[in-house]
């Protein structure tokens, strides 16, 4: 299943950092960064997706960066 986090900003280095935090319990198949700095994509197990995207929700957009 590929998440997608699409968001201006994502140069900022918390961004990124929050989102490795958060996967990296994870088995995840394949990671990309845009060239244009908009959106990270992570290829992760179906049965893992749904509590990943939750956790990332929280961290990204529920707290200030």
């Amino acid at each position: 299943m590929l998440l997608a986090i699409i968001r201006s900003g994502l140069t900022i280095p918390d961004v990124i950092q929050k989102t490795f935090d958060v996967i990296t319990p994870y088995i995840i198949r394949l990671v990309y960064y845009d060239a244009r700095n908009s959106s990270i994509g992570i290829l992760v197990r179906k049965n893992d997706a749904e509590k990943i995207a939750k956790i990332l929700h929280k961290k990204l957009l529920e707290t200030k960066i």
